[in-house]
Order: structure tokens, then C-alpha cells, then sequence
């Protein structure tokens, strides 16, 4: 059965795990709603039909046609480690008078950078760039249809929506088109999440206003127990995403030097940022893991001057179906 990090979270029972995965998921909104699968394994493979075979029809007395042989392809996955080995030195964690535990501080910025580095994978992951680290959503639309490329004019000239530009109401409309379209290429003409930058979601909220078309989405309430208290103490569960039919669009922010979108700029006829669209599930984009996050017990090496604390994580991505997501081209923003 595929959890979110918050599930999983929830079934810890040691505190320090707990807060390891608080500190992650409160710097990757989307480990809150993407599934991950435990398999076990290190790789994990399916064979998929690209065509079926054509049933005929027959006259009284004759037989059927021959069922004729379909074409298929097998898609494989694979886990990557992602972790951080944190080594404090024994003076350290026995000083009485430092003004944060050390282990806490460093197992922070490490989670930290963890998250920021999944957030980038999810995006930007390329074997080409480091053959350790996934295949992100950039890559996998580069091998899959073309048709999960929707272009906001075309793929020449972008479409101006930018608030500062004063779009006309045409403008605008002939965008919000173009939004349903790359959502109706997903299956199911619907998508789960928007993955794009604060500039995009910023200029989607403009243009809804100026429409009259935009509506505030209630702050999520708090996920209670039988007894009425919280079941989690964690603040940022309750943080408010904007969602618009049926989507939930989310800011992917900055790579771990804070400096670099991580949905990054592109080039169609001038600079513009692109929105992708995503189907979570199982036969759709979603994560895939030999075993959860694990966190082990500060231990003392060899040396006998040094503790050692291991976070360890084997991730991946996976999806089946061709149309788990798209991509939103050529809308200048900014």
C-alpha cells in the first residue's frame, strides 16, 4: 500500500524519527500528498500494452478472426540512496555550554538539504546530470508523447500574461484555455497537483481575479482523533494551498543553494516558466521505496573521539501510464 511521508510519520513511535520526517515535510509540501510504495526490492519492472488487439465481427456460420498479437514495453524503476552521514566530535556532544546540541543542529541541516534536494529531483532529476539521483518529471515528459506538451501560444512565441503587462480579458481566457487543455492530457482529463513556481501561481491568482473567477480555499482543518485532540502537533499540516478545480498548485521554491528555481525558466520566444501537471496513483507518477526513511542511533567509531549518526532513504519515481502528466509551456509570468 503506497503512504505519504505525513502517514508514515504518523506511525512512528520513536520521537526522533518523528522529527525527522516533521523537518522534512515542513520544507517538501509535496511529500505530504505524493505517494511512496515500499517494494522491497532495488528495481521494479511492468510490462505495458501500447496497443490492443482488434476483436472482428463475423457472418452466421463463420468462425472469428484470429486474435492478432498486441505491442508492449516494459518500464522499469529503480531506488536511489539519498541520505547524509553526520559526524560530531566527542567534545562537542559533552559540552555543556554550546548554545544548540550539535546533533540536533547538524541532523536539521541535513534533513534540510534532503528535502531540497528531493524537491529538485522531482523536477529537474537527470541521469545525464548524476546518474545517483532519479529521473525527474523534466525528463520522463522529454522521452514520453508529445502530446503532453501543451504550449500557452506556441512553440515559438509565448503568451503574455504577466500582471504587470495589463493582459487583455482575451488574453487571459485564451490562457486559462490552455490550462484546461494540459490538465485534460493527463488521463482522466484531470490532475491531482501543479507543480510550478510562486511567479506562475502569482500571475494564475491575477488572472483569476481579473476575470471574477478566483475563490478562496478555506485553510485545511486540523486531523483529529475519536477524542476530539490533534493526533499530530505539527503547525504546518494546516498551511492553506491554493487549489483551483480540483488542483492543488504548489510552489517548488529553491535548490539547495536558496538562489535557483528549481522549475526553472525557459526559453519560448522570450523567458517563461512552465506549470506541470500531474495524476498521483499507482499506475501514475508517484514514489517508490526499498524500505522508509531510517534514522540510526548516534554510535561511537573506532576512533573513540567520534559519534555518528546515518540518515538513509533508498527513493525513486516511478510511473506506468504515458499520460501521468504534462506540461504547460511558453506562459510569461514575469
Amino acid at each position: 500500500m503506497a503512504l505519504t511521508l505525513l502517514d508514515m510519520q504518523r506511525l512512528r513511535k520513536d520521537p526522533f524519527e518523528k522529527g525527522v520526517l516533521d523537518i522534512f515535510m515542513a520544507e517538501c509540501d509535496i511529500s505530504k500528498v505524493l505517494p511512496i510504495k515500499t517494494i522491497g526490492t532495488v528495481e521494479v519492472s511492468r510490462r505495458r500494452n501500447s496497443s490492443l488487439p482488434t476483436l472482428g465481427w463475423r457472418k452466421r456460420g463463420e468462425a472469428f478472426p484470429a486474435v492478432s498479437g498486441t505491442t508492449s514495453d516494459t518500464i522499469t524503476d529503480q531506488v536511489f540512496a539519498m541520505g547524509a552521514t553526520i559526524d560530531i566530535d566527542k567534545t562537542d556532544m559533552r559540552d555543556k555550554n554550546l548554545i544548540e546540541d550539535p546533533l540536533a543542529e547538524r541532523t536539521k541541516t541535513a534533513v534540510k538539504a534532503a528535502a531540497w534536494t528531493f524537491n529538485d529531483a522531482v523536477i529537474n532529476g537527470d541521469h545525464a546530470t548524476d546518474e545517483d539521483m532519479p529521473e525527474g518529471l523534466k525528463v520522463r515528459l522529454a522521452a514520453g508523447p508529445t502530446s503532453q506538451v501543451v504550449y500557452a501560444n506556441n512553440s515559438t512565441t509565448a503568451l503574455d500574461v504577466s500582471p504587470a503587462s495589463g493582459p487583455t480579458t482575451a488574453t487571459l481566457y485564451t490562457w486559462l484555455d490552455k490550462i484546461d487543455e494540459a490538465i485534460y492530457a493527463c488521463d482522466g482529463h484531470q490532475a491531482d497537483i501543479c507543480l510550478t513556481n510562486a511567479d506562475w501561481i502569482r500571475a494564475y491568482k491575477s488572472a483569476l481575479r481579473r476575470l471574477s473567477l478566483y475563490k478562496d480555499v478555506p485553510m485545511e482543518k486540523p486531523v483529529n482523533t475519536p477524542s476530539g485532540q490533534r493526533s499530530t502537533g505539527s503547525d504546518f499540516y494546516n498551511k492553506p494551498i491554493f487549489e483551483y478545480n480540483g488542483v492543488k498548485f504548489f510552489d517548488m521554491g529553491l535548490k539547495v543553494d536558496q538562489a535557483t528555481a528549481i522549475v526553472g525558466t525557459e526559453t519560448v520566444g522570450s523567458t517563461t516558466r512552465p506549470a506541470y501537471f500531474v495524476k498521483m496513483g499507482d499506475d501514475y507518477f508517484h514514489g517508490i521505496q526499498q524500505y522508509a526513511l531510517e534514522v540510526s542511533k548516534s554510535y561511537m567509531l573506532d576512533d573513540g573521539v567520534t559519534y555518528r549518526t546515518t540518515i538513509d532513504w533508498p527513493v525513486g519515481f516511478r510511473h506506468v501510464h504515458p499520460a501521468s502528466f504534462s506540461k504547460l509551456a511558453g506562459s510569461k509570468v514575469a
